[in-house]
């Protein structure tokens, strides 16, 4: 009798590194979707097993075949998206997150490009994370990630301006400066107003990045801020935009001199930010502060009007430095010495 033959050898279960290439050559749809369907099992399978560079890999696959620039026929997309959807789920998301977040992680830049990737699923998570995150490292890498999000995530930082903590408040505006859209302008303008002068500040960083009209138009009403520091972080911003519709409220503050002042920090702030601003408007109000003499206070005077020398220095025009030559002549001491 004739020997019966030999069954087929077992076909062996097919790799990662296999399965990619399938999908990636895959010419009809079913074989993209049984190709697509294993991968999925690898990819839950790396998520429950916490091996973050499987899940990557699965995950990036399908994201680059929904980008604008693939070149891939048009039936790929909606079952990328499908299968995006699929890992990147609540769970998923979360898992990116959690990984991101952690000390040292080798692949900060592809979690961070698969959250972007994401879009608006991934802002509430994130935003929930930077509300908890202890770490300093940790919370740098969620603002980054956000600030990457862009438009699609100025609507729940908006929305978190209103009802967080002061800190969640002050990495938000951080976020939507560094975001700089102009549409960010309205909702910063009452944060101003915060209670805790860090936030304040930090709204001032945000609409300096922005720099708008609008954004200048509300730096400009906060002028008369409370607090030292956010004063003179206000004048430094509008020197630093140019504001020349700020030119006779910022010579206002710098002639704010009191023979019993304690301190003339912001007078000085206001004479470099009028420098900043460097419109000749700016060179009689910088000329009188330098040429003003008094006998009280003479120190704290004095470096006012070495502020207005540096100030007309960095104007550099003919008529400021003619002001400097002729005070420069008038003897020795701090302010001629500026002059020179």
């Amino acid at each position: 009798a004739a020997a019966a033959p030999e069954p087929p050898p077992p076909e062996e279960a097919p790799t990662l590194e296999g399965l990619l290439n399938r999908l990636e050559e895959a010419t009809d749809i079913r074989t993209y979707q049984r190709t697509a369907a294993r991968l999925l099992e690898w990819g839950r399978m790396a998520r429950s097993g916490n091996d973050i560079e499987t899940f990557v890999r699965v995950l990036s696959a399908f994201v680059f075949h929904t980008h604008p620039q693939s070149v891939k026929p048009p039936w790929v997309r909606p079952e990328a998206e499908q299968a995006i959807a699929a890992l990147g789920d609540a769970s998923g998301i979360a898992y990116v997150i959690g990984k991101l977040c952690e000390k040292d992680c080798a692949l900060d830049d592809d979690l961070i490009f698969l959250l972007v990737s994401l879009g608006d699923a991934a802002v509430p998570p994130l935003l929930e994370r930077l509300a908890e995150e202890e770490t300093l490292s940790a919370r740098r890498k969620v603002m980054g990630t956000l600030s990457r999000l862009g438009p699609v995530a100025l609507p729940h930082l908006v929305a978190g301006l209103k009802d967080s903590p002061w800190y969640v408040v002050r990495n938000l505006v951080l976020v939507l400066g560094t975001i700089g859209l102009p549409e960010a302008v309205p909702p910063l303008r009452p944060v101003l107003a915060y209670p805790d002068p860090r936030v304040r500040k930090e709204v001032v960083k945000a609409l300096t990045r922005i720099g708008t009209a609008a954004a200048a138009d509300a730096l400009l009403q906060r002028l008369g801020d409370p607090d030292p520091g956010v004063r003179q972080s206000v004048i430094a911003a509008l020197g630093t935009l140019k504001v020349t519709r700020a030119i006779g409220p910022l010579a206002e503050v710098a002639r704010q001199f009191s023979a019993f002042s304690k301190e003339a920090d912001t007078q000085k702030a206001a004479a470099t930010a009028l420098g900043s601003i460097g419109d000749p408007q700016v060179i009689p109000v910088l000329v009188e502060l330098l040429r003003r003499r008094t006998w009280l206070n003479r120190r704290l005077n004095d470096e006012v009007r070495a502020a207005a020398a540096a100030a007309l220095g960095t104007v550099g025009t003919e008529p400021a430095t003619e002001a400097l030559l002729a005070e420069a002549k008038r003897g020795e001491g701090p302010v001629p010495h500026a002059c020179q």
